[in-house]
């Protein structure tokens, strides 16, 4: 298309770039082209107008990349790069291509005021172990590489880790009450010692995961080992379920691919809970009205623990109490 203008501009300096509306009407705002990587700068003084053409993704220019340390599989690693911004716009946006690899590991946006350079950090995360040639492009088209650099992958660990036995120790058939203990028995099927981290995860029926908990362990090859989550963060008339993992070269693996059984976490109402024993020393359970256990105590201690607890009602053995 052919655009003609001119009349009655002032003296200065203009630019000239592409744009369009996303409605039809033209009625919105106009926003720059996303694929145009050409502007037009006009200088008018008097009767003279001075024309410059600039592709502006090529206005960006890597002067340094670099990266330290050591890299590893399936681990993000960080790129280090000076990036010179010669174009009008402070929103700079670079490609990062693996070669090796023959895929697009990432594109990151940077604030770079115009005309100035600055130093960032470029996330960038392997696939394989090995060597890679690492491209730096100004599009994502490929076409403008402005930076290279080869860099060594460490191999990581691959493991075989199973779940072997799993229980809800006080589970009754689907319900579970007070708290949401999980009983999984883990073993070691590959050829070396599994030294690294099981996750459990306490996820709802919407999946989302409700709380996250962790254990180290170490675990021989051939060798089996019996670990207890104890989870907290339950609300009561919900359903959860627990899935398991474990960590496979670098990467968080299920133990089990079965699907998880739900189960409802029910508040105890205290007054189910009978506790035998008239010692002074035995133990006793106190529990608040909405049936959350407030505290345990021993027999001879009970009446004096009542009196200083916060104002309220609660169960002791069936019976409620008023604390004033």
């Amino acid at each position: 298309k052919s655009l003609v203008f001119g009349k009655n501009i002032s003296n200065g300096t203009y630019y000239l770039v592409p744009m369009f509306a996303t409605n039809a009407d033209g009625s919105n705002n106009w926003k720059a082209c996303a694929n145009s990587s050409m502007y037009i700068k006009l200088n008018i003084s008097d009767k003279e107008m001075l024309t410059t053409v600039f592709a502006n993704r090529s206005d960006i220019e890597c002067k340094m990349l670099k990266h330290e340390g050591q890299a590893e599989e399936n681990i993000e690693t960080k790129l280090t790069a000076t990036i010179a911004n010669n174009g009008i716009s402070n929103a700079v946006t670079v490609y990062i291509y693996d070669k090796t690899s023959a895929r697009n590991a990432n594109a990151v946006g940077v604030m770079i005021d115009a005309n100035t350079e600055k130093t960032v950090e470029l996330p960038y995360t392997p696939r394989t172990a090995g060597k890679h040639l690492i491209e730096l492009y100004a599009d994502n088209a490929r076409k403008i590489k402005i930076g290279e650099i080869e860099i060594n992958v460490k191999g990581s660990i691959e493991t075989s880790l199973t779940q072997s036995g799993f229980k809800i120790k006080n589970a009754q058939g689907n319900v579970v009450k007070d708290k949401f203990e999980c009983e999984v028995t883990i073993e070691n099927w590959g050829n070396d010692t599994y030294k690294n981290k099981i996750v459990a995860i306490l996820s709802d029926r919407n999946s989302a995961n409700v709380e996250t908990l962790e254990q180290n362990v170490e675990i021989k090859d051939d060798e089996k080992k019996t670990l207890t989550f104890a989870f907290t963060k339950m609300q009561d008339g919900n359903e959860y379920c627990v899935k398991l993992y474990y960590i496979n070269k670098n990467l968080q693996t299920r133990l089990s691919l079965a699907t998880p059984k739900y189960y409802v976490f029910r508040l105890s109402n205290g007054i189910e809970v009978i506790e035998n024993g008239n010692s002074d020393n035995s133990i006793v359970t106190i529990y608040r009205i909405n049936g959350s256990i407030a505290t345990r105590v021993q027999q001879n201690m009970l009446e004096q623990t009542l009196k200083t607890m916060p104002r309220g009602v609660y169960i002791v053995n069936g019976n409620k109490y008023l604390n004033n």
